[in-house]
């Protein structure tokens, strides 16, 4: 998480993540480990953000079937670069996921300030 931070092709990054579920149970054997995660933009202006979004998008070679596929490109990508292509990690950027209190977390990661390092294009 922190090297996507600090990775200048991301336009967001993760201010918190939490791991829940089996994890934190006594079950001997885990089917993956459910991790929840918060991201940040990098670029504060909208307007600017969508410009890059639009723009990374169109660069990475990707087809997008909808606009809004084409919009959630920052979103994706990080998501790709945390899973990783493991079958270990069950990743929820759901916000409202860990919203009750009643669900167990621990909280493994929080970025004191977000990391802004990037290039504008």
């Amino acid at each position: 998480m922190i090297a996507a931070n600090a990775e200048d092709r991301f336009y967001v990054g993760v201010q918190e993540a939490a791991v829940f579920g089996s994890y934190l149970t006594d079950v001997p054997t885990l089917g993956d480990l459910d991790v929840h995660y918060v991201i940040y933009r990098k670029l504060e202006d909208s307007d600017e953000f969508m410009r890059v979004t639009v723009h990374a998008a169109r660069e990475s070679g990707r087809r997008f079937n909808r606009y809004l596929d084409l919009l959630s490109w920052p979103e994706d990508e990080l998501r790709r670069f945390l899973k990783n292509r493991s079958r270990v990690y069950g990743l929820a950027d759901n916000s409202t996921l860990l919203a009750d209190p009643n669900v167990p977390r621990v909280t493994i990661f929080t970025a004191r300030a977000p990391v802004v390092n990037w290039r504008a294009l």
